[in-house]
């Protein structure tokens, strides 16, 4: 999807948002979450990168993402 986007698209900002989330949940939620005695932590990150998915294609919807970057 990364290569889709940036060489046939020409606009691979449409997929920043998720790529920083991969090292933000696992280094800043997921160890402190196991540290704490949570079982399966990736599972409410996981649940936290869908509905910030969710919220991204809302305002991508709206136009407000491009207004944005632009």
């Amino acid at each position: 999807a990364t290569l889709i986007m940036a060489f046939y698209a020409n606009y691979p900002v449409a997929l920043a948002s998720g790529m920083g989330l991969n090292a933000y949940f696992s280094f800043s939620v997921c160890i402190p979450m196991a540290e704490a005695g949570i079982q399966d932590p990736w599972k409410i990150a996981l649940t936290a990168v869908f509905v910030e998915g969710i919220i991204f294609v809302l305002l991508s919807f709206t136009n407000f993402r491009e207004k944005l970057v632009n």
